[in-house]
């Protein structure tokens, strides 16, 4: 669509709405089923006064200030720029009027709005929605919330919460109202909600907030904590949730709300579980943003490390097929494995950042150790795949290991003749020399003869000091549980077995970060404690209860000079490519940190004398 015509169509749009509205207002204003019904859209639409007509003094600079106040799009559905809740004083430079004229619109602006009985209704609105959610709530929930009940003919996201947010300003503003009348001594009605945002470094824009409901006389109970005292939390946990999110490290679940849990709640029933309390912590922080696993990260993460933390460049090889042939890893996939840990990614408030694709999708990538490259598949899809440059085996940070076949290629030639007594020798050789030096390895073993290789490794030359994973995890897990009288372990097992993403499986989930966050402290310790590789047995339970990530901070610690760690993985072949509870386990191939360990190398074959 042209931009003529797009101007064309938005207006013919905005004259429907207002039609509509001026309708409405003709035959029966004060029927609160009708005024109900009015979408978002037809709201807008009541909120910018009319131009001024006849010999009327022009007030078009009024009407401008209005829209530009409450963000409304201009007439060719155009967003202003700026600031996603403005300030008066952005608006007076706008529009080219003094400081002191704008309180004086907004002023007015507020009487109109207080009598319009649409508004009104969405005040009542508003005020069941803060109810709900336990009277405070961010303004972004809120604006979705209104979206999900009002409607709107907008498509777009950022254009939805554009209006939403629009109208919500002005019932903040609306309400205001009352706060004036109070201190004037006119006080008719009490200002039930208030607008506020973190606290922001001097001369700092600030970002949006969220609105806390007062106490309502004759519903709320004697133990409500005040409107003061809750704006106060709020914003001590936004305080807190800024310093997790300055970490360098990102913080587990059970870091993020042993810290949460350390600000002092205000006196009063307050009635918020330990996600709601991360939710207003980070809605009223100046930076911070949620995982679903409730990870506190900053707004700004950087893309590279964002892709270092998720993996999300891991792609699964099958050696012996062509390239073209390689399933790979779309683009739209990669980026799904991204935001769905980091939703909210970027600054804008209205929607999250948009990704690279092409070629600086490739180099930041590259950047963060994933070798890889854009390929098209034989089926036309274009798919990232490892970049297998010419004469280099082991490029690329991927789940399977082109090294490991290049290896087995190596073998000493004195055992040429049999292929098994050469892997065996070949895996003897790297396991030999990795117990002597710092970094991760992925060790990939026959299942059937997990404890023989056990046996074998904490044995002489190997030194290795074994640990068993799922040993710890059910006894923290168990610790864990016990603290609270609900839920009770019965529970817990019955929630494992729940849908994902179910509330079960969702508590389940702060349960068992909490355990992994207690059980990470004790591998560093281990890890640090005495020379000799540390050797986690036992280990599906990393991939079964999303614990890939802290593997990977002991992996990096490991490569940064402490001692080995080896990571066992038990398959039916251990020349598969490793995976743990139907995850790619993430190792860098191009330092070939994956060893096949295979059924030769536990039977000892490469010992006998054949030489």
């Amino acid at each position: 669509m042209s931009a003529a015509a797009l101007k064309a169509a938005n207006q013919e749009r905005t004259a429907l709405e207002r039609a509509a509205a001026d309708a409405v207002a003709a035959v029966g204003a004060t029927d609160p089923n009708v005024l109900r019904g009015l979408s978002l859209d037809a709201l807008a639409a009541r909120l910018v006064p009319r131009p001024s007509g006849g010999n009327a003094r022009s007030n078009a600079k009024e009407r401008e200030a209005v829209r530009l106040l409450l963000r409304l799009p201009d007439e060719e559905g155009r967003l202003p720029d700026g600031l996603a809740w403005v300030r008066q004083r952005d608006v007076a430079e706008a529009v080219g009027l003094t400081a002191g004229r704008i309180p004086q619109i907004v002023k007015k602006a507020r009487e109109r709005w207080y009598e319009d009985a649409a508004l009104g209704l969405l005040r009542e609105e508003l005020v069941e929605l803060l109810a709900e959610r336990g009277r405070v709530a961010p303004v972004l929930e809120l604006a979705d919330a209104l979206i999900a009940r009002r409607g709107t003919q907008h498509v777009e996201r950022r254009d939805r919460r554009a209006l939403a947010l629009s109208l919500l300003r002005a019932l903040v503003e609306r309400e205001s109202r009352a706060l004036v009348e109070r201190q004037s001594g006119d006080d008719e009605s009490p200002q039930l909600f208030r607008y506020f945002h973190a606290r922001m470094p001097k001369g700092s824009d600030p970002v949006i907030g969220l609105i806390a409901l007062d106490v309502r006389e004759g519903i709320d109970g004697p133990d409500t904590p005040s409107l003061p005292a809750l704006q106060e939390y709020a914003l001590n946990l936004g305080a807190r949730a800024d310093r997790l999110a300055a970490l360098e490290s990102l913080p587990t679940a059970s870091t993020v709300l042993t810290e949460l849990d350390a600000v002092r709640r205000p006196p009063g029933n307050l009635g918020w579980d330990e996600r709601r309390t991360a939710e207003i912590a980070v809605a009223a922080s100046t930076r911070a943003a949620l995982t679903p696993r409730l990870e506190i990260y900053p707004r700004d993460l950087g893309l590279v490390r964002a892709l270092r933390i998720t993996q999300a460049g891991v792609v699964a090889v099958q050696p012996g097929v062509e390239e073209e042939r390689l399933p790979g890893l779309t683009v739209d996939a990669l980026h799904k494995r991204v935001t769905t840990r980091f939703p909210d990614l970027g600054t804008d408030p209205l929607v999250p950042r948009e990704l690279p694709t092409g070629s600086a999708l490739v180099r930041a990538l590259k950047e963060a150790g994933f070798e890889l490259k854009l390929a098209t598949r034989y089926d036309k899809v274009l798919r990232l795949v490892p970049d297998r440059r010419s004469g280099d085996a082991t490029a690329g940070l991927t789940s399977a290991s082109w090294g490991a076949s290049a290896a087995r290629r190596s073998a000493p030639t004195q055992y040429d003749a049999d292929a098994a007594v050469a892997a065996a020798v070949k895996a003897d050789q790297r396991l030999t020399h990795s117990a002597r030096q710092d970094g991760f390895r992925v060790l990939t073993v026959p299942q059937r003869r997990a404890e023989e290789a056990v046996r074998a490794l904490t044995g002489e030359p190997f030194g290795a000091r074994p640990v068993s994973l799922t040993g710890m995890f059910v006894e923290e897990l168990r610790a864990v549980v016990s603290e609270a009288a609900r839920p009770t372990w019965e529970t817990v097992l019955k929630a494992d077995a729940a849908e994902p993403g179910s509330r079960p499986h969702q508590q389940l989930r702060i349960r068992t970060d909490k355990a992994w966050g207690r059980i990470e402290p004790q591998l560093r310790e281990r890890l640090a404690e005495a020379s000799g590789p540390l050797l986690l047995t036992d280990t599906a339970v990393l991939g079964r209860y999303d614990a890939l990530d802290l593997l990977g901070r002991l992996a990096e610690e490991a490569r940064q000079g402490g001692n080995p760690l080896w990571l066992l993985v038990t398959q039916s072949d251990p020349a598969r490519a490793p995976r743990l509870a139907g995850q790619s386990v993430p190792y860098q191939a191009g330092f070939d940190e994956w060893i096949v360990v295979p059924d030769a190398w536990v039977s000892r074959k490469h010992l006998a004398p054949d030489a």
